[in-house]
């Protein structure tokens, strides 16, 4: 049996330098199977973990690549799968061109030690161009392109479902483990080349906290060349507390500055607005042992402040309540 063996090369990722405008480089030992056509990465961090890669040819220009994680660490989550691509390649009726397309599947997938909704879709490469169509795995859905030609132009539509707070907070935070709970879905766009990419995200998440804050409803509005963002007509809800909106401008490349940056954004009181009255509540609860206040601000709405008879005149109150 022929073998050839190789030892610390660096492995580069796209997925990784889509995220991080980075390279993603780590050591690892591999063996290469001529026989079995597997290619076997083994970590030097953990034995155990190992990516295995398999090609087999099922039939002329139609081939099968089996792809086995165990336990394979990345920058985002430890990932255990049976993955599996169905490739076919044919000529463009056109042009003449070679089109590679196929389908995705995958079994026994975990994340971070978790079962997840396993591996599915489409692929197909023409032109020079990579198109993904409905990818999904675990809790991500993606569609759009890839231009592997420089300058490397994207066009890509991610769709988050419930992913965990704590997962997405790491991300931008880079805490290992936040003080957090609750789940976050919505879309984010992106689009430009790989040095200039522009994202488009809505967001929101229901009934979690984050650090003291406890909120029914957060809704976010964010979209930049990153890593330079800007927030706009965002906010956040209690069921027993203050609601606001809030924007202002974030550096997500100084993570350890996060918080910083959070606390520095412009918060608004949010403004219920009716027929007959606008109203917007500020609450402090305080120390517990001291209680609760509440300001609650009103403008009361003339239904005849414009007619012709009758100059109008809007009402203005405040009330101001304690609880203890």
């Amino acid at each position: 049996m022929e073998r050839k063996k190789f030892n610390r090369i660096s492995f580069l990722c796209f997925f990784l330098v889509l995220w991080t405008k980075g390279v993603w480089a780590f050591a690892f030992d591999g063996e290469w199977d001529l026989d079995q056509n597997q290619l076997r990465i083994f970590s030097q961090e953990s034995p155990k973990s190992f990516v295995a890669v398999n090609i087999d040819e099922s039939s002329p220009d139609a081939y099968t690549i089996g792809i086995k994680t165990n336990h394979f660490q990345t920058p985002f989550f430890d990932i255990s799968s049976d993955m599996k691509a169905d490739v076919a390649v044919r000529s463009s009726p056109e042009s003449g061109s070679k089109i590679i397309e196929g389908t995705l599947s995958s079994q026994y997938s975990l994340i971070d030690y978790k079962p997840v909704k396993e591996l599915s879709g489409r692929f197909e490469f023409r032109h020079g161009k990579l198109w993904l169509e409905n990818v999904s795995f675990g809790k991500i859905i993606c569609n759009g392109s890839f231009d592997m030609r420089d300058p490397f132009y994207l066009n890509l539509t991610v769709q988050l479902s419930s992913i965990p707070m704590v997962s997405f907070l790491a991300f931008w935070t880079g805490e290992e483990d936040p003080d957090t709970s609750g789940l976050v879905s919505g879309k984010i766009q992106i689009q430009g080349p790989l040095d200039k990419i522009f994202l488009d995200g809505k967001l929101e998440s229901f009934d979690g906290h984050v650090a003291d804050l406890i909120y029914n409803k957060f809704l976010l509005n964010i979209e930049g060349v990153y890593p330079r963002m800007r927030i706009r007509e965002s906010a956040v809800s209690q069921s027993e507390g203050m609601a606001f909106t809030f924007q202002g401008s974030m550096d997500l490349s100084q993570k350890q500055d996060f918080l910083k940056q959070v606390s520095a954004l412009k918060i608004s009181p949010l403004i219920r607005d009716t027929d007959s009255q606008l109203e917007w509540t500020l609450r402090s609860s305080g120390q517990k042992e001291k209680g609760k206040t509440e300001l609650k601000y009103l403008m009361r709405k003339d239904p005849h402040r414009y007619s012709l008879d009758n100059e109008g005149m809007d009402m203005f109150g405040v009330e101001n309540s304690f609880e203890f």
